[in-house]
């Protein structure tokens, strides 16, 4: 883990989010999935793996029950087409979205999508029709997942702000980068450090307390993390006071596509929660 914080809020409310009724997280909280694949597009081609394979993998194993879609240099139809093949093949898993707000919302009452995940700059870019549509779509089906990305403590601030105010329904937030990742470039989100990642796991514990935010709330881990150095993270996490508030998972790429190195995230993941 290397140094630089960074306090600067680059989110945004989403006008038009309906307040949920009872557990705003939807079926993401409780699950006990710990590990969050990403199918990426790029990693597939570079890699020759046939996504179809990998799903049908992460569906057998038992120890998925979602997974994300990211294909950031498609059209949105050929994005939406592949979607709907994966969820067509492999219906035991649920398919969140990556960007591509209006296709995801579009295709999400069919059952295609159940969630999305932005990303700040997916925030920032977003039209205020979008956000007003994503603001109806999280007000009539709570169990669609919202998650955000953010890399610094006064995002996830921000993002829980917004979430106590229903400005934001955010059923999960999501920070890093933890470590080094070769999936897409850090150099706007430096690589937190551990004094940097405990600060971030601080404010968020001190958000929850100070809120209403239902228990434990979803922190998904992202950037670089692997089997090997999980375990850097879980010490820390572990170590901090009322640290149960957070229930964490961990997403990523590439040695996802593994089963035993799902396997042995989850068993460590599961040993530091208990």
């Amino acid at each position: 883990m290397q140094i630089q914080s960074n306090s600067s809020t680059i989110t945004s409310a989403l006008p038009g989010v309906v307040p949920v009724a009872g557990d705003a997280r939807g079926r993401f909280a409780g699950s006990a999935a710990c590990v969050y694949p990403i199918l990426d597009h790029d990693t597939m081609q570079r890699t020759g793996r046939d996504p179809l394979d990998v799903l049908r993998a992460w569906e057998t194993s038992g120890l998925i029950r979602f997974y994300q879609w990211r294909a950031k240099h498609l059209d949105s139809e050929t994005y939406v087409a592949r979607a709907r093949e994966f969820r067509a093949a492999v219906p035991g898993l649920r398919l969140f979205g990556n960007d591509y707000a209006s296709a995801v919302i579009d295709s999400s009452d069919d059952g295609c999508f159940s969630g999305l995940h932005l990303g700040q700059e997916d925030l920032a870019a977003l039209s205020s029709d979008e956000r007003r549509r994503l603001g109806e779509k999280r007000g009539r089906d709570p169990d669609f997942v919202l998650g955000l990305s953010t890399h610094n403590p006064g995002q996830i601030e921000s993002a829980m702000a917004e979430l106590r105010s229903a400005s934001a329904a955010w059923t999960y937030l999501a920070l890093g980068p933890c470590f080094p990742t070769g999936s897409k470039p850090t150099g706007r989100d430096p690589v937190l450090t551990a004094v940097d990642f405990s600060d971030c796991l601080r404010t968020m514990i001190r958000e929850l307390a100070e809120g209403e935010h239902p228990e434990p709330y979803p922190l998904v881990l992202i950037g670089g993390i692997s089997a090997l150095n999980i375990e850097e993270l879980l010490v820390i996490y572990a170590g901090l006071p009322d640290s149960s508030r957070i229930q964490l998972l961990v997403a990523g790429i590439g040695a996802f596509e593994d089963i035993k190195q799902i396997s042995a995230l989850t068993e460590k993941i599961q040993n530091y929660s208990s």
